[in-house]
């Protein structure tokens, strides 16, 4: 997700949906709506960042850095695609409902579970670990607030002047 932009720039607006598409697919409510860290060609999850559904690569904030990544290359482009793709349209929900009940059971914004070894960071000190600003609750607000005022300018696009 953070190389979509400089993909777009370059004209590899297929090859970035599918990419895009390959991350939505892989979200599971097995791995508490996480998708794979990395996919290789065959759409599998990478042997070095996954074992099983309890024990995986994952990282936190990686979904809602695909959500906010679509969003900008639906801009970019203006490929309706990117909204209306079946999976990625499932992943969105996922991800700004679901995934963010399943971290932040409590409802206070902070990542409430802990999934022991397998961890979201190799670096313990990495800011979406600290309880900075970019918290569970705050990324959903944030992603899920442009979403709805995009919703809206989608729906009075449709309808016209």
């Amino acid at each position: 997700s953070h190389q979509t932009e400089g993909a777009l720039a370059l004209g590899l607006y297929d090859h970035t949906l599918n990419m895009m598409r390959k991350f939505a697919a892989s979200i599971a409510a097995s791995r508490d709506w996480c998708g794979y860290w990395e996919i290789d060609r065959y759409d599998r999850p990478a042997p070095v960042d996954y074992r099983s559904d309890e024990d995986f690569w994952y990282n936190l904030p990686a979904n809602f850095d695909v959500v906010q990544a679509s969003e900008r290359a639906w801009e970019w482009t203006g490929d309706r695609a990117w909204l209306n793709d079946p999976s990625l349209a499932e992943f969105y929900r996922r991800s700004l409902g679901d995934y963010v009940e399943r971290w932040d059971a409590d409802g206070d914004g902070i990542r409430g579970r802990d999934h022991g070894e397998s961890g979201v960071s190799r670096d313990p000190w990495h800011p979406h670990l600290l309880g900075g600003k970019r918290t569970a609750a705050g990324n959903r607000r944030r992603s899920g607030g442009r979403a709805v005022r995009r919703e809206s300018r989608i729906r009075e696009d449709d309808q016209g002047p």
